[in-house]
């Protein structure tokens, strides 16, 4: 018989003791679950025990976080605090804080846990590399604070090795910074001036349209914008390409963030997606733009699926903001110009077997193109086709021993389980939901 979860609402760090304690004594399945985003279905599990952490909703500004790797204002919020009211709070502070383009999601969790992209990342580097700190349950129930200097490897195991792993979050604080108004081919040339400017731009293609929305420039002003674009501008000029533009500017990130990717606070990302994703290497457009370019042709215009590609920078630069401290990002991130998604629209109205052929199609065909033309990179795990085989290759890396060391010391009887975690092979799932250890 299928169960469904049994959900924990978490509103205190003895809660998650408590939770975990019975959850170990009963011999049942245990899940965490932030706001529940999740392509591959991390925060899921029949019959589990959910540990439902949205209800730790408070945040608090601090204006002199000071240690010996930082000094200046961060932001700390709990588990359940969502990207649009860490933003909120931040500015009402006069800051910004690094966050996804979805503003219901949870920060706290899967997102900065697996390493988490962000319009400002450009100029700020990833979600991970913000972490100060952070609080967290183990699966023997004590409560620990993660910092650089202490617990140092639970630290570096949080920050990018992936959510539901290595014990709850029970809150995390993160840098915050000081705010305020301070064709295919062609386009994808331009990309690394861009990027090394402190620019990230999203951009689109289907088989009827390219466009680019938006491109975005924390501290230019429209003219420097204007600069950094004029290169391909002129190269659109030159093919006989028309295009429109439309420059703005506001005088916060909230404001952009509102007009961008509002309506707040819900936002307009579809999420009922079928999709895949890879990480493009700096080299890859660099050196081989035509295979790149045919690849995501080939995908568009022989395919129901279309190519939404993020193009950024966080590859320590000298000239960019540094990370805390090292962290376990997927080393892949440091040497990538974009992160590509290959989308298609969820159609409840079809039969399952139609959307079987798309599963198929994405994970036997388009997936395999794009890794083909980008050897040796790896995908963002939040954003990855749930049927990938290479899951500890292309999230982890060169990480992943390290990662699994981390977890049997903190979680030395495998309780905390998700889908394509670390150590996750230490079990097998039936149909039903039902896990048993694999032999």
């Amino acid at each position: 018989m299928r169960q469904s979860q049994k959900p924990v609402g978490v509103s205190k760090p003895p809660d998650v003791a408590a939770g975990i304690q019975f959850a170990q004594k009963q011999n049942i399945r245990l899940v965490v679950k932030n706001t529940g985003h999740d392509y591959l279905g991390k925060s899921t599990g029949k019959g589990a025990l959910g540990l439902w952490t949205h209800n730790l909703r408070s945040s608090q500004v601090i204006k002199q976080y000071k240690s010996a790797y930082y000094n200046g204002p961060a932001l700390k919020v709990e588990a359940g605090v969502l990207g649009i009211e860490a933003q909120q709070a931040a500015h009402a502070a006069g800051l910004r804080v690094v966050g996804g383009s979805c503003p219901s999601v949870g920060i706290t969790g899967g997102y900065t846990q697996a390493g988490g992209h962000s319009v400002l990342s450009s100029e700020y580097g990833l979600g991970a590399d913000q972490v100060l700190e952070w609080e967290v349950v183990t699966a023997n129930g004590d409560r620990i604070i993660a910092i650089p200097s202490n617990n140092a490897d639970m630290y570096w195991g949080l920050s990018g090795g992936g959510p539901g792993t290595f014990g709850v979050v029970i809150s995390m604080t993160v840098r915050a910074y000081q705010d305020g108004a301070k064709a295919i081919a062609a386009w994808q040339t331009q990309l690394p001036a861009l990027v090394d400017g402190g620019a990230t731009a999203i951009y689109i293609m289907t088989p009827e349209s390219f466009s680019i929305e938006p491109l975005r420039a924390p501290w230019k002003s429209e003219a420097e914008v204007d600069a950094l674009l004029q290169p391909f501008t002129k190269k659109l000029t030159e093919l006989n390409i028309r295009y429109s533009r439309n420059l703005s500017s506001e005088a916060t990130f909230l404001d952009h963030y509102d007009r961008y990717f509002g309506p707040l606070p819900y936002g307009g990302y579809p999420t009922a997606q079928l999709l895949g994703g890879r990480l493009v290497p700096r080299s890859v457009v660099e050196q081989n733009n035509d295979g790149l370019t045919a690849v995501v042709r080939d995908i568009t215009e022989n395919s129901s699926f279309y190519v939404a590609a993020t193009a950024l920078s966080v590859n320590n630069r000298p000239n960019r903001t540094q990370p805390i401290s090292s962290n376990s990002v997927l080393p892949a991130w440091r040497d990538a110009l974009l992160t590509v998604l290959v989308p298609s629209p969820w159609n409840f109205t079809q039969p399952r077997s139609v959307e079987e052929q798309a599963e198929n199609q994405l994970t036997n065909s388009l997936i395999p193109k794009l890794t083909a033309v980008t050897p040796n990179s790896g995908t963002y795990m939040n954003e990855a086709d749930f049927h990938l085989v290479s899951w500890k290759q292309d999230f982890y890396g060169v990480n992943y021993d390290k990662l699994r060391s981390i977890k049997a010391k903190y979680d030395p009887g495998s309780l905390f389980y998700t889908v394509t975690a670390v150590g996750s092979d230490a079990w097998n799932v039936a149909d039903d939901g039902r896990m048993c250890r694999a032999q």
